[in-house]
């Protein structure tokens, strides 16, 4: 994660998007992720790129004597973080920095790390990956959630038809948990469970969509213009635009 816009993480964006995802979304990603981890009351845990900390207060709510860390390189994020749980009188610690900064907590300390929808914005995820296998405790595990093949689809082809989309983006979906998640996981650990996740998001307005193109990493002024024609002249004849989301979480222990 090396900038705010790199790492999708500008506070407002992030979460116009995450309210898109909630309001029209068809699936809950907070109570998928939450049924799926397993955690136990005392348990420590970790999120790496962590944003406004939604996962992580999710956790705490439900499990409160546990130790919860939370890292992300976007200072909005973290303070924004920190009022949600300093609100709710939570026991997380919110660090401001990048993804390397995991490397200066306790080794062998944390029975759960996390990350979703991060990891693929590390430089080398690999040595990441080998940084986080150190912090856990003895039974602990990482679970690693990325875009997965047929992510974003229909958003993709939509912009398409007035910018380009840069190939490596459209790639991650197809190419990083398979070349660089799974293979680190098999090679590292006894146990590997994936779950694929699918969110059906429907769209109702043009007003809609247009928030959440600005909101989107891909935004970029010279092109509004564009999407405004494209927008309009989508929903003189649609009266919804549907998104498909895809991704898969990785269990390794």
């Amino acid at each position: 994660m090396t900038n705010e816009k790199e790492s999708s993480q500008i506070t407002s964006h992030l979460n116009c998007r995450i309210s898109t995802n909630r309001k029209f979304g068809a699936a809950d990603l907070d109570e998928w992720l939450l049924g799926k981890m397993g955690l136990k009351e005392g348990s420590n845990v970790l999120d790496v790129g962590c944003g406004t900390g939604n996962h992580l207060i999710d956790m705490a709510e439900i499990y409160p004597h546990g130790n919860y860390y939370g890292i992300d390189i976007s200072k909005n994020s973290i303070e924004e973080a920190k009022t949600k749980a300093i609100k709710k009188n939570l026991n997380i610690k919110f660090i401001c920095g990048d993804a390397s900064d995991a490397s200066s907590l306790q080794d062998g300390f944390f029975d759960v790390v996390m990350s979703v929808y991060s990891l693929y914005y590390v430089k080398n995820a690999g040595n990441l990956l080998d940084v986080l296998k150190k912090k856990l405790a003895a039974g602990g595990k990482i679970a690693v959630m990325c875009p997965y093949r047929g992510n974003n689809e229909e958003w993709y082809s939509f912009l398409s038809s007035f910018m380009k989309i840069p190939e490596e983006i459209r790639q991650i979906a197809d190419n990083f948990m398979d070349k660089e998640v799974l293979p680190f996981a098999k090679s590292n650990f006894s146990s590997l469970k994936t779950h694929n996740f699918t969110n059906t998001i429907v769209i109702p307005s043009y007003g809609d969509l247009k928030n959440y193109w600005l909101s989107n990493i891909y935004h970029k002024e010279e092109f509004d213009n564009a999407f405004e024609k494209k927008a309009g002249e989508f929903f003189g004849k649609n009266n919804k635009f549907t998104i498909t989301k895809r991704a898969l979480l990785a269990i390794m222990s």
